[in-house]
């Protein structure tokens, strides 16, 4: 449990810990080679994660400066900053950590929920973002399956 929370602590904060073996079996050697994330892609970790912290702050009384609430839409940047970023970034790959990174951008919404803060959940806006980020995964996805299908590619 404790390796557990380490590690998601770590790739929370933009960092990443050698796992040595996967739950296959496996070790590294045996693996295709993990894309290391980028700058931007730690940046929007962090602050997701900072947005994470600001959420539970705020469930319990604290004054976050209007971050949440429903009328709110200052939550919604870090994924609108993924979006533009993976729109802008046609040679990253939409891989497992490009999509991670994606969902990661919902993390203050899962934290409000699970606390029962519903009353700072903008609801629209977390709609939006849902239709924006799902669509720009299938966009991804679609365009490197297409890139491989290619012939002669």
């Amino acid at each position: 449990m404790f390796n557990l929370l380490r590690i998601l602590l770590a790739w929370s904060f933009g960092l990443r810990l050698d796992s040595g073996s996967s739950s296959t079996g496996l070790g590294g050697e045996q693996l295709l080679p993990r894309r290391a994330d980028t700058l931007w892609e730690r940046l929007l970790k962090v602050t997701c994660t900072g947005l994470c912290f600001a959420a539970v702050y705020a469930t319990f009384g604290g004054n976050v400066g209007g971050l949440f609430g429903t009328e709110s839409y200052y939550s919604v940047i870090p994924a609108c900053v993924w979006i533009v970023f993976m729109l802008y970034r046609r040679d990253l790959a939409m891989d497992g950590g490009a999509i991670g990174i994606g969902l990661w951008t919902f993390a203050p919404y899962i934290v409000l929920n699970l606390l029962g803060a519903f009353d700072l959940v903008p609801l629209h806006a977390l709609l939006v973002q849902a239709v924006a980020v799902g669509a720009v995964i299938s966009y991804g996805l679609y365009r490197d399956i297409s890139q491989e299908m290619k012939p002669g590619a």
